[in-house]
């Protein structure tokens, strides 16, 4: 018997069905010059405060001391990742809780860890939230950027993270190389489709650009004009990249472009995301547009995984992992 939380599943499709969605059930068709994958972990959220927001409701619902898992965090994250949940569950383990009981205490921490910390804590990067602002329709073009989370750890531990950023659709890759779930929404026509259930939209673009602070995650990325990436280094005051993690720093594409900030992407004429280094956050907030999410803590409402069925069915199924414990109370 699994030891984790039993999940319900949420929306699979194929990228060949989603092209040919809107003749058969008469979905609009929205064309865009690029869509956008974007990493969670260091790219959209602060890790550091997503442990410390974890720690918080590891001793409101499990009992562990306050700092307790902050200081294992710290103490792993230089040899590697560190992942809440698994390290959750194990300590529950210790204490000798029964499988049903981890099952259950992990539900509450996670619902905790999502629903009930105080209002005004922003896990997000404040440049991160200006680009996912700057991807809604806006001047000159009046035209969006479809984007997506495309994370890669623990499927428990990523959700709820996927969740706190807001209405997103996400992945969860099985590497840290975040190529072949960009792969997995390119059809035969070479072009990028993904379904919007919301609005019963399809979005169309001729390219897709990927946003990491990971050298590893271009590792595999096609060098060609279809696909292109942005790798950000978030260094601190007197920081070089050589003082970075391994798995950070390295080579990447000629098609990948370096910035420092996500302040110093922008979209051109031409409806591409590219980096000009001499552009500063003053820029980046005048092209945000006058409706974007000005909350600093959004309402969860959903999250949709991206799942592409071997069976090739556009429809719901009982292995497409869901985060029903959103809507907890």
């Amino acid at each position: 018997m699994s030891t984790r939380p039993e999940i319900q599943p949420l929306v699979a499709w194929n990228p060949q069905l989603v092209k040919d969605y809107p003749a058969i059930h008469g979905a609009e068709i929205i064309e865009v010059p690029q869509m956008a994958s974007l990493d969670v972990d260091g790219l959209q959220s602060n890790t550091v405060k997503l442990v410390q927001r974890a720690d918080i409701s590891a001793t409101a619902t499990i009992g562990t001391e306050a700092g307790h898992l902050y200081r294992e965090y710290q103490t792993k994250r230089a040899t590697g990742s560190f992942a809440v949940v698994p390290y959750v569950e194990n300590l529950l383990q210790e204490k000798g809780a029964s499988k049903e009981e981890i099952i259950e205490h992990v539900g509450i921490f996670i619902g905790h860890f999502v629903h009930k910390q105080p209002d005004g804590i922003d896990n997000m990067y404040e440049d991160a939230r200006r680009l996912v602002n700057r991807m809604q329709p806006n001047e000159p073009l009046e035209l969006p950027t479809p984007h997506f989370s495309n994370t890669y750890g623990d499927r428990l531990w990523q959700m709820p993270k996927v969740l706190l950023i807001g209405n997103q659709s996400f992945t969860i890759a099985d590497t840290m190389d975040k190529t072949p779930p960009m792969k997995a929404i390119q059809a035969e026509d070479d072009n990028f489709y993904t379904y919007d259930p919301y609005s019963n939209s399809v979005y169309k673009a001729g390219s897709i650009v990927h946003f990491d602070d990971k050298a590893k995650a271009f590792e595999t990325l096609p060098q060609n004009d279809r696909y292109s990436g942005v790798l950000v280094y978030r260094l601190q005051p007197g920081q070089t990249v050589e003082d970075l993690p391994e798995r950070q720093r390295g080579n990447v594409p000629p098609n990948v472009s370096v910035a420092s900030s996500l302040d110093q992407t922008y979209q051109n004429s031409q409806g591409l995301w590219i980096v000009d280094q001499s552009r500063t956050q003053e820029d980046a907030e005048q092209e945000q547009p006058s409706q974007f999410m000005q909350s600093i803590y959004l309402p969860i409402n959903h999250a949709i995984e991206i799942v592409y069925p071997a069976d090739n069915q556009l429809q719901p199924r009982s292995d497409a992992p869901s985060v029903e414990f959103r809507i907890a109370a």
